[in-house]
């Protein structure tokens, strides 16, 4: 668990320039999580449609997304942006309820 904290950490940019007001931290922190996730859902999203196979699973989106040197043409790489995002949207809004 903690080699794979301190890669994280690592790909996050963490370990550079940790402030020592804790507001300040926890707003980096806080930003850090949020990048970490649309990275992940982007990653998560590239490997679904574009390495599909018994080993697609394998790989984490985030690892995909940043370790791979995934080659797309603009407009097919915009499509999967934006399906990424709508997913991303899709979790952070959740089901809208309409009154009865």
């Amino acid at each position: 668990m903690e080699p794979s904290f301190r890669d994280l950490k690592g790909l996050l940019g963490l370990e550079k320039g940790m402030s020592k007001k804790l507001e300040n931290l926890e707003k980096r922190i806080a930003f850090m999580l949020l990048a970490y996730a649309v990275g992940l859902r982007i990653g998560e999203t590239i490997r679904d449609e574009v390495y599909r196979g018994k080993k697609h699973q394998a790989y984490s989106g985030l690892f995909i997304l940043l370790q791979h040197r995934l080659r797309l043409r603009l407009r097919p790489f915009l499509r999967l942006i934006r399906l990424a995002l709508d997913r991303f949207r899709a979790i952070v809004q959740g089901p809208v309820l309409s009154p009865a």
